[in-house]
Formats: C-alpha cells, sequence, structure tokens
C-alpha cells in the first residue's frame, strides 16, 4: 500500500506533471525549470456552483510555480510553490492538513524520518497570509539537505516542518530577502535557500532571472545567478528597489489602456483634470499571488472603461479583451520601461481540478477576469498574471529589479549572462538549438538604468544549454512505474 504521503506526491505529479531536473556549473549559474499550476481552488469540484465560492478564494492554488525538491536523508520528495515575496520555506508535516478547508498538494515531510536533520530551538513559526484571506501556518524549524530538481544540493538549510495549516494546498520555498523571514522581523536573523546558494558556492550572486512564457505556457524557468538574454526583446531596464523595503517594490509611473479608441490613463484625475492623484507610485513585483491588484481608484477606472464586458460576479467571455492592453511604465519620467498586457491574457479560463471548464447557461466557458482591487493594502502588486509579459530580473545583492519585454516562445535558445560580486556580469556561451557559439562579454545588467552600474567584466564562463522538460507523457510513464514499484 502506498502511505498517504506517496498517495499525495503521486496525485500531485498526475495532476500537474511538475518539470523535474536543474543543472548548475562552476560559472555560477543553477537553471531550475518550473511547472505552472492552472487550476483553481482544488477543494472546489464541479458538482459546487458559482455562488457557492468567493471569486478571492478561487484562486487558491492558480498560476502557482511549481518545482520539485527533496529534503532530509533520505530524500523525500515534495513538490512546492516558489515565491519571491517571502524567505522562509516551509512543508506539510504528517498531520498538518487535516483540519485544512482546501486540499494539501504536493507531498509531505516527516522530520523524525531523516537521519541529517538537526531539529532547531526558536520560536514556533506562525504566518498569516493577506492572500488568500484566513490561511495561515504553524510548524517547528529544523536545519536538512536541500536537493533542488535532480542535481543541486545545498546543505544546511534552516526551513519549517508545518504542524498545523489552514486553506493553503501548497508549501512553499522562499526565495525573497532574508529580512522577510518571520524570525528576521522578530530580530533573529538565520541564512535563506539564496543565501547559502551563494556561500556554499553554487552561484555568484543572490539574483535570478524569470521567465514564465505566454498565457498557456505549462512550464517557464528561473536561472539562479544570472539572466538570459534570449528571454527578452530589447534592453532590460535597471530599477532600484525603494529604499525601506524588504519585497521587489519598485517605481510605477503610470498605468493607461490601449483600446480601438485610442490610449488613455487608467487613474483619477487632480483638480486641474490633466494629473493624477494616484501616479508615480508604487508597485510589488511578486511570483507569490495570483492576481493583478490594483487601488481602488485606478480599479474602478479599468471596470468602466470594460463596460458591460465584465459581469456583476466577476467572470468575463474568454474571448474578451483581445484587441485591448494594459500598459504598464515602470521607473520615472527620465528612465523607464513599458510593458504592454493583452487583457486577454487576464481573462483565464476557471477550471476545475477535473479539468472541467465553468461554463454558463448556455454551454459557454467562463473565465475570470485576473484583475483584484487591494481593499487590504491600497496598493499596486504585479502578480504571476503580469510575468507572463515581462521578463524580470530580481537582484537582492544590488536591490534592483530589472525589466524587460518578454519574449515568447523562446525556450529553444539561451544567452545566458552570468552575474558576480560588485555588479560584475559576464556574458556566456550562447547556445540555440542545435549549435552553440561563443559570446563576448557583457557589463553591468541592463541598458538604461536608474541607477549606476559599474565594476570591470569577469572572464568568460561555458555555461551549458538548458536541459529540455521532460515530455508529460514520458513522465507519466515513469511515475505509474514508480506506482507499480510501491504498491
Amino acid at each position: 500500500m502506498l502511505t498517504v504521503a506517496a498517495r499525495l506526491f503521486a496525485t500531485t505529479l498526475l495532476l500537474v506533471g511538475v518539470v523535474s531536473g536543474s543543472y548548475s556549473q562552476s560559472g555560477g549559474v543553477v537553471s531550475l525549470p518550473f511547472t505552472v499550476r492552472y487550476a483553481t481552488n482544488p477543494g472546489l469540484e464541479a458538482r459546487d456552483t458559482a455562488t457557492d465560492v468567493d471569486l478571492e478564494n478561487s484562486w487558491v492554488g492558480y498560476g502557482e510555480l511549481l518545482v520539485n525538491v527533496s529534503v532530509g536523508t533520505p530524500a523525500q520528495p515534495v513538490t512546492v510553490k516558489i515565491d519571491t515575496a517571502t524567505a522562509d520555506s516551509w512543508f506539510f508535516g504528517p498531520g498538518s492538513c487535516r483540519r485544512s478547508r482546501v486540499t494539501c498538494l504536493g507531498g509531505e515531510f516527516d522530520a523524525s524520518a531523516s537521519s541529517t536533520l538537526t531539529a532547531l530551538d526558536y520560536p514556533r513559526f506562525h504566518i498569516e497570509y493577506v492572500s488568500p484571506s484566513d490561511t495561515e501556518v504553524n510548524g517547528t524549524y529544523f536545519r536538512d539537505t536541500l536537493r533542488i530538481g535532480d542535481d543541486l544540493t545545498v546543505d544546511n538549510i534552516t526551513m519549517i516542518e508545518a504542524t498545523q495549516t489552514q486553506a493553503l494546498s501548497r508549501a512553499i520555498m522562499g526565495i525573497g530577502f532574508s529580512n522577510d523571514s518571520k524570525l528576521a522581523q522578530a530580530g533573529q536573523w538565520y541564512p535563506t535557500v539564496i543565501d547559502e546558494m551563494l556561500s556554499q558556492g553554487k552561484i555568484g550572486r543572490r539574483a535570478y532571472g524569470l521567465y514564465m512564457d505566454s498565457k498557456d505556457a505549462e512550464t517557464g524557468e528561473i536561472l539562479f545567478g544570472g539572466y538570459d538574454r534570449a528571454k527578452f526583446d530589447g534592453n532590460l531596464t535597471t530599477l532600484p528597489i525603494i529604499p525601506g523595503n524588504d519585497d521587489f517594490v519598485v517605481n510605477l509611473h503610470s498605468i493607461s489602456m490601449t483600446n480601438s479608441s485610442g490610449t488613455f490613463p487608467l487613474s483619477a484625475s487632480g483638480e486641474s483634470g490633466d494629473e493624477s492623484r494616484e501616479f508615480p507610485t508604487s508597485a510589488l513585483i511578486d511570483t507569490g499571488a495570483a492576481l493583478m491588484k490594483l487601488p481602488t481608484d485606478t480599479y474602478n477606472a479599468l471596470i468602466d472603461s470594460l463596460g458591460s464586458a465584465i459581469d456583476g460576479s466577476g467572470y468575463v467571455d474568454c474571448d474578451f479583451g483581445q484587441t485591448i492592453s494594459l500598459n504598464y511604465v515602470f521607473g520615472n519620467s527620465t528612465i523607464n520601461t513599458e510593458i504592454q498586457i493583452p487583457l486577454s491574457d487576464l481573462a483565464v479560463p476557471y477550471m476545475y481540478t477535473n479539468g472541467e471548464y465553468k461554463q454558463d447557461s448556455e454551454g459557454r466557458s467562463l473565465c475570470i477576469l485576473g484583475v483584484r482591487e487591494s481593499t487590504k493594502t491600497s496598493k499596486h502588486s504585479t502578480g504571476d498574471t503580469f510575468l507572463r509579459s515581462a521578463y524580470v530580473v530580481f537582484d537582492l545583492d544590488q536591490r534592483e529589479v530589472s525589466i524587460a519585454k518578454l519574449k515568447h516562445d523562446a525556450s529553444g535558445s539561451s544567452d545566458i549572462v552570468v552575474l558576480g560580486a560588485d555588479g560584475q556580469s559576464t556574458q556566456s556561451v550562447t547556445t540555440s538549438t542545435p549549435t552553440p557559439t561563443s559570446t563576448g562579454v557583457a557589463s553591468g545588467i541592463g541598458g538604461a538604468s536608474q541607477t549606476e552600474s559599474t565594476g570591470a567584466a569577469q572572464t568568460s564562463a561555458n555555461a551549458a544549454p538548458f536541459l529540455q522538460p521532460v515530455p508529460l507523457a514520458i513522465s507519466t510513464a515513469l511515475i505509474m512505474a514508480w506506482l507499480s514499484i510501491c504498491i
């Protein structure tokens, strides 16, 4: 018989086909493929009605960036969500989901079964997340080995075994600032996953480029220690993180909408009628949230501009927004970059975990507008829907975010830039299917920058091409073979 943890893990893989595999190389980069999970609300079945579901919580589990990791000795495989807005990494412990109102996916980690684990005498872990609402995790800290993908082993990582969770479908691997950990907020700092990747020589800088591809793509990749020029058009624009923030918060100059009538600002005007009382402002760039969130005035301006295209329950026609775009301008009036987001990318199918789509009374598939009003924080947050239009480099060491227009369908080639300490960078081997070619040296991260980037270029390093994701059919066959052994 399969154990409960094995059943959960096998079920998760069969549902989402999580990509396995990573590579590291001495040049200082680690490529980690991830799978994007599309099904909404893991606890919602097709028999439930739309009126029974709070739309905010119907997004529990949507748009998650999922990776396979293993913890402890012997290695216990779990599937986790990557989150740039936290530094803590936690896993479902045995029985931790017993009272949760949603299904916990991805497998469990049993700390008592690891021979290399060290229990840590820290205060108990407790966190409550803003979105989705009424979620929490309680747990205990430990230190153990973490294996990321197939190849990368990072020793002595401080992590959390959850003892009780509520309304969370996935465990989390945090790759944000160490000051964002719960212990750091209480005055006790510990090295996080990305801190240890740097100190153990896996990467040369605490930075990573993130590639999500188009709305319908099921895979993407994070490149720790560098970024991939083949994944974006034009130049990266580098923006400083606004002082006083331990998240990736940058200047947002404006938001506008373009439709058949032209382009107009999505903001409330000042007294003169030609000024915005909302912009310039700030925005959080975040992988941990599925939805794009807008302050009340901007959100209302968007909804008003859509008119009858969106109904009172927040549903839209799945063919909606084909000729409309939201235009985000990050930076200031002098140095900035514009990211255009097709509104059709924000019309996300409402899919149940059994693969069926929610339909209206006439049998048409319903979509949800992937934008919500940020009633609790009154701030802009980009969410995963934005990251399908932008390539983003998150640089913790330099406290910068670099943004460029994402290049779709670019998984077949790579042009890796390795980032080193003190702002140095080296453009390494460019590969494209099937023949690799060498390139020259690049200085700094982007083209335009709001802060000056200095430092000599390092010696060129050889970079291996990305491992290609395992096809789902092959993955499923391997999983079924594994199941036959375990049963």
